[in-house]
């Protein structure tokens, strides 16, 4: 089965938010980002085509969603990149 363009990027947005904030992205992680996106809750930054924002989304983590010991459970500031058309991140940036 070939992937589409939306599960590419969510594979990369996975990959990043591991990287770069060291937690799980999961259905949880990802529609609470989206969400507040979509619900104008998140800092918007820039517009950088008609399609693809930059948003600045607080996350509430919890335990369960850090991969590292090293970062602790609490409220977090994600920059996140969103694509309008697909409904979804297609990466994070680093703090």
């Amino acid at each position: 089965m070939s992937q589409t363009k939306a599960d590419t990027l969510r594979w990369h947005t996975k990959n990043r938010l591991e990287q770069r904030y060291g937690l799980r992205y999961n259905d949880t992680v990802h529609d609470s980002l989206v969400g507040s996106i979509q619900n104008r809750d998140a800092r918007f930054i820039e517009q950088q085509s008609c399609r693809v924002s930059v948003w600045d989304v607080t996350y509430n983590a919890r335990e369960t969603d850090l991969l590292c010991y090293t970062q602790l459970p609490g409220p977090m500031t994600i920059r996140c990149v969103y694509d309008k058309q697909r409904k979804t991140l297609i990466t994070v940036l680093p703090r």
